[in-house]
């Protein structure tokens, strides 16, 4: 495998769990302003497994203790923070314009 093959996976995996995090706040917006305390832990759940499962398969899937390796988690966590702060920036434009703190 390529260096520029696990950067790639890396970014692939990486954004996938903002992805679903993002698509999960948009779908329960409603639930989340009536303070749902079912939907808030199954959203608990859903990130939490999806960072998980990303990072294991990305992990499986490039070699072990090389610089590629290395390469894949650096673009892994970049584009994940990355996914993550434009998602709190939706979230706080969106609070906002609700009126939730």
């Amino acid at each position: 495998m390529f260096t520029s093959t696990a950067v790639l996976l890396g970014v692939a995996f990486g954004g996938a769990p903002a992805i679903v995090s993002a698509v999960f706040l948009f779908f329960s917006r409603s639930a989340r302003q009536a303070r749902n305390l079912l939907t808030i832990g199954v959203g608990y759940a859903v990130v939490g497994g999806s960072v998980i499962v990303s990072l294991v398969l990305l992990l499986s899937t490039v070699g072990q203790h090389s610089y590629k390796r290395f390469s894949a988690i650096l673009a892994y966590a970049i584009s994940y923070v990355f996914g993550i702060l434009l998602l709190a920036r939706e979230e706080i434009k969106w609070r906002k314009s609700v009126g939730i703190r």
